[in-house]
């Protein structure tokens, strides 16, 4: 997914990582209430339910902004991809922490 962005990055105006005029580290940027179905997590039959995520990154001062949509994508890609819903939280920490590569 990583390299997805880069190469869309070379070809479009990627305002985020263009320098701001004004030097900010700003923390906890990101996205809360994002709602998500969730089904298909036992083995022993099919059970619903539904997650409110809240995600967040920190932004470092040399960035204009954040790729949102990275996080959106990453959230969604982990409910689809998780085994266990005791999986998920690491799966969607791992999957944001390598699309948002400044974000400590």
């Amino acid at each position: 997914m990583q390299d997805d962005w880069k190469a869309l990055a070379k070809v479009s105006k990627d305002v985020q990582y263009e320098t701001p005029e004004i030097n900010l580290h700003i923390k906890n940027v990101g996205v809360n209430g994002f709602r998500l179905p969730i089904s298909n997590f036992s083995t022993d039959d099919i059970k619903y339910g539904g997650a409110i995520v809240r995600a967040t990154v920190d932004l470092p001062e040399n960035m204009r902004g954040a790729n949102m949509s990275r996080t959106a994508i990453g959230i969604i890609e982990s409910v689809s991809e998780a085994k266990r819903i005791e999986d998920l939280a690491t799966m969607m920490a791992r999957k944001l922490l390598t699309a948002h590569e400044y974000s400590v």
